[in-house]
């Protein structure tokens, strides 16, 4: 036990790059994060409004625990799905796994150690998500002090089972990819199949709900009032029930009696992961850092076929995109995170088939003046999220790490290599866009004409927050890691330009809603403002942009 807290220690320490931060360092730091809460004001507002209403309805029913239950069960399946991601990247793709195999160190030390970690990170999901949730439901509950103890232990523990499910399925699959001279190779298929599975696991249980819950039973459940839908939690993740129960019951002997058991479920995953851990975790980490190569003699004449002459932009894209999906932990997080997006959005139309039929009669519209400036609004608001939300331009310089000095003695203008990373941001959010275009021409027959203006506005958002991102990442880049985990998930530069894109999708719909009577004008007036703003920001970019990148010093 001695070994894991004071591994624990090390790693939170070395993630958070205490050892290398000055004191300046420290105050921009603090600075930002400022910055963002002070952003993420008007948002909190209005999820806030959104569950106090809620609660003010669903208490005339007798249902207002279906608030807690829901919001533990969409954090739950939230950090479940990113849980897939962070925990193969911590566990496996971290270059620290070479330094900690030959220590005496049991592998459910090092997994435990691990786990905190991530656990620790998660917590941060929970305070966007979770918090405002038990904070406004006992609130407006006027619940005892025992309802706000329970909250604080089940904030803690909520995340717990998800992230041990989610390390789980990556230990075991892990541990039979992890052999052969392609570990690199296998370790993308294995997280593919990872992501894979964890989303045709989600499809099953809800298809499980839809089938087993008909609209008569849900009807009579709400006329029975107690809240009784809170039971309904349990059928989305696991042990959602206990947790919400405990809380909305948590004045009675039969709170504290569920808080107990979601304790004891929570411990019971913690073993098992353990257990698990001590046998599968070594097979899948040995020999992470070994590679493969091909080795064959090239004469005079072969050496000219495999080699040709490419423009520099073309070169350094190439070799940009290349890294990106070589490098296991860039293509988790920087692509196959983003192809998930399309993905989850048509789990609901996997789940009820017939919602198929319902969509069409939306979808199948005359095409006008009020419907193409519509799709102009929505298509700018995807883009702009789908840009961000790639984190590839946000950590492009972060990515280079100790290695940046490299790129200032490259024959190359630094406002090339630039908006190279740029250029590599915007194909990846091009491609996001045309698998959700592709997925609504197939499945629900969205015009084709809708289709075209949609992926040329989205382009226009996309290349916004490409070149906010790469802004961003310029003026705070993270260059001191020791794995590729830190640059890319420990990185907040994607979180401030996520933050930067939902303000401003915020901004289009907003004014879309309130001022729909003057629609075209808004659309074509937030068309040109993006437009402008990205000519700007091109400007920016070849002027303090260059200026911050001849500035950056390790």
């Amino acid at each position: 036990m001695n070994n894991y807290i004071v591994l624990t220690k090390v790693l939170l320490k070395n993630g958070s790059n205490s050892a290398s931060m000055k004191k300046n360092s420290n105050i921009k730091k603090a600075a930002l994060w400022i910055i963002i809460l002070l952003a993420l004001l008007p948002t909190i507002k209005l999820f806030s409004l959104f569950i106090s209403s809620a609660y003010d309805y669903l208490y005339k029913i007798g249902q207002q625990g279906l608030i807690l239950s829901l919001g533990i069960s969409f954090t739950s399946v939230f950090i479940f799905f990113f849980a897939i991601f962070y925990s193969i990247n911590v566990l496996y793709f971290s270059k620290d796994i070479d330094l900690l195999l030959p220590l005496p160190l049991k592998p459910w030390e090092i997994l435990l150690s691990k786990f905190t970690v991530i656990l620790i990170y998660e917590y941060l999901t929970e305070i966007f998500i979770l918090l405002p949730i038990l904070l406004i439901y006992g609130y407006k509950g006027s619940y005892n002090p025992l309802y706000f103890i329970y909250s604080a232990v089940l904030f803690l523990i909520v995340p717990i089972i998800p992230i041990a499910a989610a390390s789980i399925l990556n230990m075991v699959i892990m541990s039979f990819t992890n052999i052969g001279k392609h570990r690199d190779i296998l370790k993308i298929l294995g997280g593919i199949f990872a992501m894979l599975f964890a989303i045709g696991l989600n499809i099953v249980l809800q298809k499980m709900t839809v089938s087993s819950q008909n609209y008569e039973n849900i009807f009579k459940m709400i006329n029975e009032g107690n809240n009784s839908l809170v039971s309904l939690s349990n059928r989305f993740f696991p042990g959602s029930t206990l947790s919400a129960s405990s809380l909305v019951y948590s004045s009675s002997f039969r709170g504290f009696e569920n808080l107990i058991l979601f304790i004891v479920l929570n411990i019971l995953v913690i073993s098992l992961f353990s257990v698990l851990g001590q046998y599968l975790y070594f097979k899948g980490a040995q020999g992470g850092s070994e590679i493969s190569a091909k080795r064959r003699e090239l004469d005079y004449s072969k050496l000219n076929k495999t080699s040709s002459a490419n423009s520099k932009f073309k070169a350094l894209l190439l070799q940009e995109m290349k890294s990106i999906f070589r490098t296991p932990v860039y293509f988790m997080n920087c692509i196959l995170a983003n192809i998930i997006i399309p993905i989850v959005l048509f789990i609901p139309f996997l789940v009820r088939p017939d919602s198929f039929h319902e969509l069409n009669v939306l979808v199948n519209i005359k095409v006008t003046s009020t419907t193409t400036m519509i799709c102009i609004v929505i298509s700018l608001a995807a883009g702009l999220i789908f840009g961000a939300s790639n984190s590839i331009t946000s950590t492009a310089i972060s990515r280079e790490g100790e290695n940046i000095f490299v790129k200032k003695y490259l024959p190359v203008s630094y406002s090339t290599q630039i908006m190279v990373k740029v250029i590599s941001g915007v194909l990846v959010g091009i491609a996001s866009i045309f698998l959700v275009l592709i997925g609504l021409i197939l499945l629900v027959k969205l015009p084709i004409y809708f289709s075209v203006i949609s992926l040329l506005v989205s382009f226009i958002g996309i290349l916004l927050t490409s070149m906010t991102g790469i802004l961003i990442d310029l003026k705070f880049p993270k260059l001191h890691w020791d794995n590729e985990v830190k640059a890319v998930k420990q990185n907040f530069n994607t979180f401030i330009n996520t933050i930067i894109s939902f303000i401003v999708t915020g901004i289009l719909i907003f004014s879309m809603i309130n001022f729909y009577s003057y629609l075209n004008e808004v659309a074509v007036l937030g068309l040109c403002v993006i437009i402008a703003a990205n000519f700007i920001l091109y400007k920016v970019i070849c002027s303090k942009g260059i200026f911050m990148f001849k500035n950056i010093e390790m």
